[in-house]
């Protein structure tokens, strides 16, 4: 595995969730220092105030400054920022268009949702040997940068089919619940009936829990308060056991992100019961938005390699 000691890294990226999990990947690899921003906006402001950073890893779709606009503000010296810094764009390479324009910007490596520390440790290593021959900041200035409300557009079409899919067949199946979350992807499916039938329990609390929030009432009783940490609790538990029987190389990785989805229920339950609502509504997105990642990222590689590994 890589070791990148001498380094002081900046990972950015709005889901505290994936941002904890990249920083403990970092510090296992020997990271001299790891700041962490959770937009571009803040991002720029660590790197005025930290001008010893060596490298960036970025998101791309973010608010308050997306990961094309922080590359960008580097790219062109703004704010007085090393323009030579290395940059490495996190993506699912799903929007071609990000990845062109983050090219053009002279980003110095893309690496792909989930990672482990193998690979992100390798990307780091050539993402600092490569020394980007910069052009004028005029020239970077001209390259757009914004998230096009057409592929959001976009977006919203293909995961609403996915959700109407997903929803036609469960009605076929005869168990449809009235309270699903708002984006649904077939990708959710991980193939074992008792999983799923606790990851849809898991997913309609959540739910559940946001609907409530966002009218201020406290109809989330402690019995489902208690449901959501004993579902996803047993969710792990099965997935750990599928790791382990599938030999799965990634499976430390893909735990500790477990590890931290829990401990963000764990808050999120903590929070309701304390009657803190408005924070408990930021927390219940954020897990909302987290879950949403991991399924799409962690479990469906799994799910990928389990088919190849059994083909």
């Amino acid at each position: 595995m890589a070791n990148i000691a001498p380094l002081n890294i900046l990972v950015v990226d709005d889901v505290p969730i994936l941002v904890h999990c990249a920083r403990h990947l970092l510090q296992k690899l020997g990271a001299a220092n790891v700041l962490v921003a959770y937009n571009g906006d803040d991002a720029s402001v660590i790197l005025r105030r930290h001008p010893e950073i060596d490298l960036v890893i970025t998101d791309i779709e973010m608010p308050n400054g997306n990961g094309l606009e922080l590359l960008q503000w580097i790219r062109t010296g703004e704010y007085g920022i090393r323009r030579d810094l290395p940059v490495i764009i996190v993506t699912d390479f799903s929007i071609k268009d990000y990845v062109m324009r983050a090219m053009t910007l002279d980003c110095n490596g893309f690496i792909n949702k989930p990672f482990n520390g193998k690979t992100l440790g390798n990307k780091i290593v050539m993402a600092s040997a490569h020394k980007t021959a910069l052009k004028s900041p005029e020239h970077y200035t001209e390259i757009d940068t914004a998230i096009y409300q057409l592929g959001k557009t976009d977006l919203q079409v293909v995961d609403q089919k996915r959700k109407d899919s997903l929803i036609q067949r469960l009605e076929n199946q005869g168990g449809i619940s009235q309270q699903l979350i708002g984006v649904w992807s077939q990708e959710y499916k991980t193939g074992d009936e008792k999983m799923d039938r606790l990851l849809l329990h898991i997913l309609q609390l959540i739910a559940l829990f946001q609907r409530h929030l966002q009218r201020n009432d406290q109809k989330s009783e402690d019995e489902r308060l208690d449901d959501l940490i004993f579902y996803t609790t047993e969710f792990f538990a099965l997935e750990g056991h599928r790791h382990r029987e599938a030999n799965y190389p990634d499976q430390e990785s893909h735990n500790l992100e477990h590890q931290l989805l829990l401990q963000e229920t764990e808050m999120l339950v903590s929070l309701i019961r304390e009657e803190r609502l408005t924070i408990a509504l930021t927390h219940v997105e954020q897990l909302q938005k987290a879950w949403h990642q991991h399924l799409l990222s962690w479990d469906q590689a799994f799910n990928q390699g389990r088919v190849l590994r059994l083909a």
